[in-house]
């Protein structure tokens, strides 16, 4: 290795370890750091099988699929290494989605219909959420993750790869990937897919 290429990857090193640093407060009166890890387990209908993906990189865009839908650049949701975002239907509880990079699938949290079987798995019992991805969609029972940059708020639309969700009314989020869908919806978060 000659010494450019050391130099080179003294370089990276140093500016990782710099972004790093860079994402801690210059406010000394928070003395902990505390990292969440999104945790999920699934359950998916008895007709879908599901396949891993080879992993590419992301697009990010912002293409609206209404004139009524304000586009959102997807980096303003980027953060701790995810895109997410929370999301209000007109209820107290605020609800998530979490867009898997490179836009391949997305998890929105809320309140499955009585006839969806229980999850089992590390996180066993009543889902509270729902994975879409190319094969189709998942309950699951998700554990939350980073608080996120910022809302999608009504009127506004993030694409993502393949995932596009917009919040078209109050009570309303959506997010759909090629024909497939999920729809969270009213005070109680009602989730339906399609």
């Amino acid at each position: 290795m000659t010494s450019r290429h050391r130099l080179a990857g003294s370089f990276i090193a140093l500016f990782a370890s710099t972004l790093a640093l860079s994402a801690c407060s210059a406010d000394d009166s928070h003395d902990q750091v505390v990292v969440t890890q999104v945790v999920t387990s699934t359950v998916a209908p008895e007709n879908v099988t599901t396949q891993q993906a080879e992993p590419a990189t992301p697009v990010v865009t912002a293409t609206p699929t209404s004139a009524a839908l304000t586009p959102v650049e997807a980096s303003e949701f980027s953060g701790f290494g995810v895109y997410s975002f929370d999301f209000h239907t007109g209820g107290p509880a605020t609800g998530f989605c979490v867009i898997a990079t490179p836009g391949d699938s997305v998890t929105c949290s809320g309140t499955a219909d009585d006839s969806v079987p229980d999850v089992e798995g590390l996180f066993s019992g009543r889902p509270n959420a729902v994975a879409l991805n190319e094969a189709g969609t998942a309950y699951t029972v998700s554990e939350g993750g980073p608080p996120p940059p910022r809302d999608l708020n009504t009127g506004e639309q993030v694409t993502l790869g393949s995932v596009t969700c917009s919040k078209p009314t109050d009570d309303v989020l959506t997010c759909e990937l090629r024909s497939r869908a999920i729809r969270v919806e009213g005070p109680d978060r009602r989730i339906s897919t399609s």
